[in-house]
């Protein structure tokens, strides 16, 4: 009996125990209180809690937390009071806060983020970026609303721009005006090696978005812009969110920068709802994925829901100035790559993409290619198997498969985008080959082959069935425990 009376006593004196190693309170809210925290936190070691009271600062600076290389320190949590009660309204900064995690677990949580900026911001209000993808660590952005955002003219505004591997679960995101953009996706690290490695789907390597809101103002004269934008070898799942008056995009291998495609996506169980008058379903340019079980509601005027649409910029002449950059499709067999891109997927200065040296800058060379193993393996031309141009071997169409195409997986291997119980407030709906940029768009995109309208159990075209099990929901992460660390203390 004596022992059940000590037993109650530790239970009820839990409350006081503090399981971080560190807390620091940004006490007014204001930047400077913050970077503050910042500093002292950097020098800790153990769990790190900085905690924003509720307040409504306003920060005109990016603050930076590269907590990967904060050497004692193995998590980090920036908290507020409540998302409609913590708000920091961002003035003209490219994004208020960026947070690097390496492989540490880091949470954002708790408090809302409103946008007052006027000036070109592409990297969003918040910057996360983190390579752990387990059930037992990563970085999380949760109960976190963003709001005001807005495309202003000329402009290109973001909420969030995460990197790598992570989760985003019941955060709100609510444009203003002619909407701006919601969430850009890139891949972890080296979009070569990202490329070039093995592809499964259902497992952990992804940027998961689950049980959030994106809401977008109606437009009646054209296109919204978009929830989630992926580029540069992101893999990412959206699924269980509540999308109205938006869509979703996959970038392909067709901008000025240096990006790739978007390796690959899955989502689904999603309620999407517009009365737009232009709205479709997600626009891929790239990539591969899964898009299954998504509800579409539509109470607009125009044409209304459709599924993925596919398309590929650079088959079509004259579509973009961007093209330049990469070529356009059909000028294979004869593109490489100059020789400031080295094998490893590395580079200096820019991607160049050539047919003779004369196409090179800097003292480079055209003398890149690809295994013909490989078609993701950079070589150097003379050595052992390397055959392989930028694009595809085919003359019919000229350049087919055109790299990072919708339907091509890593190695560019074949690997179809499937969908499947995709229902309208009118029907089913299912991807298609959009000839939207150009007419020729449908001759490289083909259903049953780089495309099929039922799930992966079914044979697509010369790719045989295979089983598909999605990843644990919700996401561990959300449901994780907290580690309780060496040093304990009693407050």
């Amino acid at each position: 009996m004596k022992k059940l009376v000590i037993v109650i006593g530790i239970f009820f004196l839990m409350p006081y125990v503090s399981w971080a190693d560190y807390s620091c309170t940004a006490t007014s809210g204001t930047q400077e209180d913050f970077n503050t925290c910042v500093t002292n936190a950097a020098s800790q070691s153990g769990a790190v809690t900085i905690t924003i009271p509720a307040s409504a600062p306003t920060w005109s600076s990016q603050s930076t937390v590269s907590l990967s290389s904060w050497t004692n320190v193995t998590s980090l949590t920036i908290q507020g009071a409540g998302p409609t009660n913590t708000v920091i309204t961002v003035g003209n900064t490219d994004s208020a806060l960026s947070v690097t995690a390496g492989t540490k677990t880091f949470v954002l949580k708790d408090m809302g983020f409103s946008d007052a900026r006027t000036t070109n911001h592409h990297s969003g209000m918040v910057v996360v970026s983190g390579t752990a993808a387990s059930s037992t660590s990563g970085w999380r952005v949760t109960n976190v609303y963003f709001t005001d955002f807005d495309d202003y003219p000329g402009n290109d505004t973001w909420a969030m721009s995460v990197y790598g591997y992570g989760l985003i679960d019941n955060c709100h995101f609510t444009a203003y005006g002619s909407g701006g953009g919601g969430i850009r996706i890139f891949g972890a690290g080296n979009q070569f090696a990202n490329w070039d490695a093995i592809l499964n789907f259902g497992d952990a390597n992804a940027t998961f978005v689950e049980d959030c809101t994106f809401t977008w103002p109606v437009q009646n004269s054209t296109w919204p812009d978009v929830a989630v934008d992926t580029f540069s070898s992101a893999r990412w799942v959206v699924r269980h969110n509540t999308i109205t008056n938006t869509f979703l995009q996959v970038h392909g291998l067709d901008s000025t920068w240096d990006g790739r495609s978007g390796l690959s996506f899955e989502i689904y169980n999603n309620t999407l709802s517009s009365s737009n008058r232009y709205i479709g379903g997600p626009y891929i340019r790239g990539g591969t994925g899964l898009y299954h079980d998504n509800t579409h509601i539509y109470t607009g005027n125009g044409a209304g829901w459709t599924g993925p649409n596919l398309d590929v910029y650079r088959v079509c002449t004259g579509t973009s100035a961007d093209i330049a950059h990469w070529g356009y499709c059909y000028d294979t067999p004869s593109r490489k790559i100059c020789s400031n891109m080295n094998t490893d997927g590395t580079y200096t200065g820019r991607i160049q993409t050539c047919q003779t040296d004369a196409d090179c800058t800097g003292g480079a060379t055209c003398n890149r290619m690809f295994l013909s193993t490989d078609r993701d393996s950079l070589c150097t031309v003379g050595d052992s198997n390397c055959t392989k141009y930028w694009d595809g071997d085919s003359t019919n169409p000229q350049g087919w498969p055109c790299r990072d195409q919708p339907g091509r997986g890593t190695h560019q291997d074949l690997r179809p985008i499937y969908t499947w119980g995709n229902n309208t407030n009118s029907g089913t709906i299912g991807a298609y080959a959009s000839d939207w940029s150009c007419g020729t768009v449908s001759t490289y995109i083909q259903e049953g082959r780089d495309f099929c309208n039922h799930s992966p159990a079914t044979d697509c075209g010369s790719v045989k069935a295979w089983s598909y099990t999605p990843y644990t929901y919700p996401h561990p992460l959300r449901t994780l425990a907290l580690v309780p660390p060496q040093n304990l203390r009693i407050l």
